[in-house]
């Protein structure tokens, strides 16, 4: 079971082992609950001569005692499980926050959004098979020697019912794990269809998509729900086995008791407190196998979380693009790929040396977006296919490259936050904005900017975007289509900045308009399959 259910994750072992103990020590407390009703029945006729209500007094006031400390054991085990559950999912943030673009670009987004809003909970299930299940454990173990001093026979009787508790869990067990697996990978495309319905609302009525997003949307949903009921199906059989044969147990128990009552060998007080501790031991033995029981058919979530918190990036390939050199970016008898390998465009020549702006022009589709993706880490080097040439970019730009990328991302913060994107205060980054807010005509840097819905015009956005990408301190910038959005007076003054900017700065620009052929250095036209200068 460790195999299967482990995670790799680090409990605090102070407050689990806290957690047991205190689990442990009010349910000792407990255990005196029969041992009191046995006094009373056997002592009914000196109890009712003496002070009745002084004893009903004692007992409710136990009671209240026992049962705020069972309250509070609770409690404190349910804050734990949550505090884990809040560390764990902010672990798998910052877990998103390490893996390389390259790898991340191609995983499932829906599994992830899926892993870590309901995957997560997990987490829970993971705490009580640390927890509960040796708390239980030792609960049954403590409840056994109790029932084997009561009396032997009817203990052994208790026993040999305990294996049926677990039987529903052993004939359904793959079945539960198969389903579970299915229905997880349903849900992840349940995840996305979802999506297109949050986000895409607006385009669907405008093209009148209804009727076939409801088609695409209602099969998953559909397919989904069925394996989820196929699911639930076992697993319940699997949950409800166990309650079945404690309902039957003290049935059982309790002909067989009362036939000792009956001969004398037992009085009605020992018999009652037999059946309840006898109950005692049922139930963290129902817990237990219900537990399993849930464990099993969280297994694939199981699997995922741990498969995804012990990701490792692979060799970082990017960083052997990176040479010892003075010219920043030296590419001979390349060929760019697409994810299927197939050749985009060759690259006989081209080198870059000075600052400049630097223009790729080209039909949608034929690798001007690559080609900045490469340069920029955010696709795989595999697409880069030497023919016994190179593909070389200067060491010293190794950090210092901006990229004004699509898409790009807004908080919900004030416009001087979403550009700097640091709680740090740097004066000299602040100015800049200021500087760059006014010139663009942009919202004002305390403007506040909400992304759900959107507070701000697509040019608006943008704005934000350019100015963010000019303020980080890099030699190197790179534009994907900087004027979309922009308005013909917005496009002028990006023309006048880039044309001084270019003086400082090695500047890459995508765009279809003709607006800033005139200040460009050089520009590069990829046709035909090939990559010139013009």
């Amino acid at each position: 079971m460790k195999n299967k259910f482990e995670l790799p994750i680090r409990l605090n072992r102070f407050k689990v082992l806290f957690l047991c103990i205190f689990s442990l020590f009010v349910y000792g407390i407990f255990l005196i609950f029969p041992y009191i009703f046995k006094y009373i029945i056997d002592n009914l006729d000196v109890i009712v001569e003496k002070n009745l209500y002084l004893y009903i007094f004692y007992l409710v006031l136990f009671s209240v005692f026992s049962h705020t400390l069972k309250y509070l054991c609770d409690y404190l085990n349910q804050i734990f499980c949550n505090n884990e559950v809040l560390k764990y999912q902010k672990e798998i943030a910052k877990k998103i926050s390490y893996i390389d673009i390259i790898d991340y670009e191609k995983m499932n987004k829906a599994k992830i959004l899926n892993l870590i809003n309901y995957d997560i909970s997990i987490i829970y299930t993971y705490i009580n098979l640390k927890v509960d299940l040796v708390v239980d454990s030792i609960k049954i173990l403590v409840v056994a020697v109790i029932l084997l001093k009561i009396n032997f026979i009817l203990s052994i009787i208790t026993f040999i019912l305990i294996p049926f508790y677990y039987l529903g869990n052993y004939l359904n067990k793959n079945k539960v794990e198969n389903l579970a697996r299915l229905e997880m990978v349903l849900s992840d495309e349940n995840m996305e269809k979802a999506q297109d319905v949050v986000y895409k609302k607006t385009s669907i009525n405008l093209f009148n998509a209804w009727d076939l997003f409801f088609k695409k949307f209602n099969d998953i949903c559909e397919k989904r729900i069925s394996v989820t009921n196929k699911k639930h199906k076992f697993l319940i059989l699997n949950m409800e086995f166990p309650k079945f044969i404690e309902s039957l147990s003290p049935f059982v128990i309790l002909i067989l008791g009362a036939s000792l009552v009956y001969k004398g060998l037992f009085t009605l007080g020992t018999l009652l407190m037999f059946l309840q501790y006898s109950k005692m031991i049922y139930t963290p033995i129902t817990s237990i196998a219900n537990l399993i029981a849930n464990a099993n058919s969280r297994l694939s979530s199981f699997e995922r979380i741990r498969e995804f918190l012990n990701y490792k990036n692979k060799e970082e390939n990017y960083l052997k693009l990176f040479k010892e050199q003075e010219d920043f970016l030296k590419i001979k008898n390349v060929s760019i790929l697409n994810e299927k390998q197939e050749v985009l465009f060759d690259i006989d020549n081209l080198n870059v040396s000075k600052n400049g702006l630097y223009i790729l022009k080209g039909d949608n589709g034929t690798g001007k977006s690559t080609l900045l993706n490469l340069l920029s880490g955010v696709y795989s080097t595999e697409q880069i296919n030497c023919n016994g040439g190179y593909f070389n970019i200067s060491k010293d730009k190794l950090d210092k490259i901006a990229y004004l990328y699509n898409p790009s991302m807004l908080f919900d913060a004030s416009v001087l936050e979403n550009i700097i994107l640091s709680e740090k205060k740097d004066e000299s980054k602040e100015k800049l904005t200021k500087k760059l807010l006014k010139m663009f005509k942009a919202k004002n840097e305390n403007y506040i900017v909400k992304t759900n819905p959107s507070n701000l015009s697509l040019g608006e956005e943008q704005k934000i975007f350019l100015i963010r990408t000019f303020i980080k301190e890099g030699d190197v910038i790179f534009l994907d289509e900087p004027s979309s959005n922009l308005d013909n007076e917005s496009k002028i003054i990006l023309k006048d900045f880039l044309e001084e900017e270019k003086k400082k700065k090695i500047i890459f620009l995508i765009a279809h308009d003709t607006l800033y052929e005139n200040i460009a250095d050089k520009i590069y036209l990829i046709e035909d399959k090939k990559l010139r200068e013009i």
